[in-house]
């Protein structure tokens, strides 16, 4: 096991770093269930966390732990506001060290909730910038929004170069906390 994958707990305890992927929907952890097994390989501990649906995945089979956590894909705030609290217990409860966030929603809920329970690192990997199709007032909130989160955002882990550029290019991350993975 890598050393970079365990920490001291103020407890004195010495435990694997915990790793969260929280998608608004189950389906999205698919395609990060080969980074959690590879990180699983290397000592850290991952969960995959999400609103559970009725085609998602078996994560027994895909070979990651999963525990539900209610999410909203509706843009009231006071479904937001809950979905965030619920977020920030499940991290809190969890102890975790890192958590990934994917897609606009999930990374809205997952960054509030990370800074709400202190998360010592976050990560966001959009699938695509919601922004894009807008103009006018619409693409200007949205980009405020990203730029305001991008403030309680470590790294920023993209898809696709344009992805990047579009991020670059609207002032939302830095040089050096942005990266493309493959897909």
């Amino acid at each position: 096991m890598s050393g970079a994958a365990w920490r001291i707990r103020q407890s004195g305890e010495n435990q694997p770093v915990r790793v969260l992927q929280l998608a608004p929907v189950d389906m999205t952890l698919n395609f990060v269930a080969p980074l959690a097994r590879a990180l699983e390989r290397e000592g850290f501990e991952v969960i995959g966390a999400a609103q559970r649906t009725a085609t998602g995945p078996d994560f027994d089979a895909i070979g990651m732990r999963f525990t539900e956590v209610a999410m909203t894909a509706r843009p009231s705030p006071w479904d937001v506001l809950k979905s965030i609290i619920a977020v920030a217990r499940l991290l809190r409860r969890q102890r975790i060290d890192i958590v990934q966030v994917h897609t606009t929603t999930g990374g809205v809920i997952g960054r509030l909730a990370a800074w709400l329970a202190r998360t010592p690192h976050v990560i966001y990997t959009p699938h695509g910038w919601l922004y894009c199709p807008y103009t006018g007032w619409r693409r200007k909130l949205i980009i405020l929004m990203e730029r305001l989160l991008a403030t309680v955002t470590d790294y920023f882990f993209f898809v696709s170069y344009d992805e990047l550029d579009f991020s670059r290019q609207d002032h939302i991350v830095r040089k050096d906390n942005a990266l493309v993975t493959s897909s």
